[in-house]
C-alpha cells in the first residue's frame, strides 16, 4: 500500500487533533491529554464479520476490542462499523471507526484495527497516536500549569541520535534530570520515552505532580540537538480565585478600594435599623395599659391613663375644673 493510499484509509473526525505521515507511511495523530481521538478506517472490501481494535502486536492486553457487533465499547475504547461508511472510496467501502476517550500520555503508540474472521484472514489498518501538551519543534513554548497536574512535551527531531537527555536549564551536573541510551527512563516524577526513528521522530518528556518549585526552563536533547520550553506552576488556590471572564481575575469579588464604601453602607443601615427599633419600642409603651408603681410607703398604686374620648363627655364638660379634679382623685382612690 502506497503512502497516498494509507492517507485515504484514515480520516480524522476530531478537529482538535492534528496528523502527519511518518517515513514508514503510517499516519500519526496528535492530541492533548483529556481529549477524544476518533479515526475512521476504510477497507476495500468486507473481509469478515469480526472487528478488531488493538495496540502494537494485538496480543494479550494489547487486544482492546474483538467483536462481531456493529458497535462495541470497552472502557475508554470504542468501535463502530458501517458497511458503506465512506462513499467516496472504492464505491462505498466498509468503514471501521475507532475511538479513545480521555487520552493520556501513556496512550501514545501504534494502533491497529481490522476486519476478518481469523488472524490469518484479517485485513489491518494502522496508525500512530502521540498524546502531549504540545509538539515542540524549532520554536520555544511556554506552559502555564497548576500544582498537582502533569506536563508532557513531545520534542520533535529530524535527526537520529543515541543519547537522550532531559535537563533543567543547561545539561550539566545535577541539572540533568534523566539521561539514557535506551528508549525509556524514569526517575521519580520525571519520565522520558524515545519515539525517534532512524530519520528522526519524537522524544517525549513528562513531569508528574507539578509543584510551584518546578517553574523554570527545561531542555530535551537527542545527542547534541535540543528543544527548549519553560513552565510556570501556580498553586490550585491561586488559580481557583481567578476568573478569566472578568478584569483582574476576580469573580464576584471585592477590591480593596470598595471596602470603605461597604463599611460605611453597613454602618448606615445599622443606625437606621436601631432608630426604627427604638421608635417602635416607644410607640408600644405609649399604647400599653395601666402600669403599677409604688408609693413612697411601698404600696402598689395604679397609674391611670385617660382616653381622649372621655374629655368629650357632656357630663364631664359641665363640671367645674375644681369638681373635675376631685372626681379624678376619687376615681383614682376607688380603683
Amino acid at each position: 500500500m502506497s503512502v497516498h493510499q494509507t492517507l485515504l484509509c484514515c480520516f480524522l473526525l476530531s478537529l482538535q487533533v492534528g496528523n502527519s505521515t511518518t517515513d514508514d507511511g503510517v499516519v500519526q495523530f496528535y492530541s492533548k491529554p483529556g481529549e477524544i481521538l476518533s479515526v475512521r478506517n476504510a477497507f476495500s472490501r468486507l473481509y469478515g464479520s469480526q472487528k478488531i481494535f488493538c495496540r502494537e502486536n494485538c496480543e494479550g492486553e494489547n487486544l482492546l476490542i474483538s467483536t462481531s457487533q456493529k458497535t462495541a465499547q470497552r472502557g475508554r475504547y470504542g468501535t463502530e462499523y458501517k458497511e458503506d461508511g465512506f462513499q467516496d472510496y472504492n464505491q462505498g467501502s466498509p468503514v471501521l471507526s475507532v475511538s479513545i476517550l480521555n487520552l493520556t500520555p501513556s496512550d501514545s503508540g501504534l494502533y491497529r484495527c481490522g476486519l476478518g474472521n481469523s488472524s490469518s484472514t484479517t485485513e489491518y489498518r494502522q496508525f500512530r497516536v502521540l498524546v502531549a501538551d504540545a509538539v515542540l519543534k524549532e520554536t520555544k513554548v511556554h506552559f502555564s500549569k497548576t500544582a498537582g497536574s502533569s506536563l508532557t512535551v513531545a520534542c520533535s527531531f529530524n535527526v537520529s541520535g543515541k543519547t537522550k537527555s532531559f535537563c533543567r536549564g543547561e545539561c550539566d551536573g545535577n541539572k540533568i534530570l534523566l539521561q539514557t541510551d535506551g528508549d525509556t527512563a524514569q526517575s521519580g516524577r520525571y519520565y522520558i520515552e524515545n519515539k525517534a526513528k532512524a530519520s528522526g521522530g519524537h522524544l517525549i518528556v513528562t513531569i508528574k505532580h507539578l509543584t510551584e518549585s518546578d517553574s523554570g526552563r527545561y531542555r530535551c536533547y537527542l545527542d547534541k540537538s535540543s528543544r527548549e520550553f519553560t513552565v510556570t506552576v501556580t498553586s490550585s488556590e491561586t488559580s481557583s480565585q481567578k476568573n478569566p471572564g472578568t478584569p483582574g481575575g476576580t469573580c464576584g469579588g471585592t477590591s480593596n478600594h470598595d471596602v470603605p464604601l461597604i463599611v460605611g453602607l453597613t454602618l448606615g443601615v445599622t443606625v437606621v435599623l436601631l432608630a426604627a427599633a427604638l421608635l417602635v419600642s416607644c410607640r408600644r409603651r405609649s399604647l400599653e395599659g395601666p402600669r403599677s408603681r409604688r408609693n413612697p410607703d411601698g404600696a402598689n398604686m395604679e397609674e391611670v391613663v385617660y382616653e381622649n374620648s372621655s374629655s368629650q363627655d357632656p357630663t364631664y364638660q359641665s363640671l367645674s375644673p375644681a369638681t373635675r379634679d376631685q372626681n379624678q382623685i376619687y376615681s383614682a382612690l376607688t380603683h
